[in-house]
Parts: C-alpha cells; structure tokens; sequence
C-alpha cells in the first residue's frame, strides 16, 4: 500500500533529521498568506501572516517539538 511506503519514508526522512540534528533548509521556507482581521481592507495594518507549511514539513517538525 502507498500509506506503509509513505509511512516508512517518513520515518526514514525524520530519523535521518533526528540524526544529523538538521533541519533541511527546504522545509525552513513557507508561503507567508495575509489573513483580514477587522476594519478596512484597505489598511494593511488590518492584516496578520500567516504560514503555509505542508504536511511533509509539519510532520517531523511536531514530532520534534512533542
């Protein structure tokens, strides 16, 4: 199945950064999304950032943190 080979993968790629006690530097860039918060729209102090991170850097990095 897809899942065991992606699971196994996943387990190598996160070990392996365990490991080295690196982090690649791909996954250390995000797209940066500015969310409305209230008032004008027009007014970029209405704006907060936000991080899009995939899933394939989400995982190792929650793992790491817990």
């Amino acid at each position: 199945m897809v899942c065991h080979s992606l699971a196994s993968s996943m387990t190598s790629l996160i070990n392996k950064v365990i490991q080295t006690s690196t982090f690649p530097d791909i996954w250390k860039e995000v797209n940066i999304s500015p969310i409305h918060k209230k008032g004008s729209r027009h007014d970029i102090k209405n704006y907060r950032p936000i991080s899009l991170l995939s899933y394939v850097e989400k995982v190792p990095e929650r793992i790491i943190f817990n």
